[in-house]
């Protein structure tokens, strides 16, 4: 799959943007190499037991809570290189941006924005204080930046393999 890319970024604590001309990337498994491979028990399976699509922030904390995982709500968020304003969940302590959409298609557009490895963002070059992790479903992007095995996983049970990061 390939992904029209930019970037602008939010460092936690100091902010820094950087204009950069995007480029296209080329996806693949590259969540495989930060997640643990059996995330069944943090899936959000549907009824016929195929994995739901989380399409708002009270389904993505649902979901989070499920296998157990300690989820507060927090302030809001804005980041210059996505279309809408965020919400901060803590996710077992960790900071999690949750970027909630009108519809799906607006979402995949500011989606598209991300390089493969989250390091550009849109005309930006974030300067992170942790790994990226960005994940996508339905209306939905996520943004973690941070190394929490918990979080991480809880993450890609409930929304999916991360579609950019490191």
């Amino acid at each position: 799959m390939q992904l029209n890319t930019s970037a602008n970024a939010l460092i936690i604590g100091a902010v820094s943007v950087i204009s950069l001309v995007g480029h296209h990337y080329s996806t693949t498994a590259q969540a495989s190499n930060i997640a643990p491979k059996n995330t069944s028990a943090f899936q959000n399976r549907n009824s016929s037991g195929h994995v739901a699509t989380i399409n708002d922030l009270r389904g993505l904390m649902r979901s989070l809570r499920a296998p157990g995982l300690t989820v507060k709500r927090g302030g809001r968020i804005s980041q210059p290189f996505f279309s809408v304003r965020g919400s901060i969940l803590t996710v077992n302590g960790e900071e999690v941006q949750v970027f909630e959409y009108a519809n799906a298609r607006v979402a995949e557009k500011d989606a598209k924005k991300v390089s493969a490895r989250g390091n550009d963002v849109g005309m930006s070059m974030p300067m992170w204080i942790a790994p990226p992790h960005f994940y996508k479903s339905g209306r939905l992007i996520v943004l973690y930046l941070g190394e929490s095995p918990s979080v991480i996983k809880g993450l890609e049970g409930a929304l999916g393999p991360q579609f950019a990061g490191k």
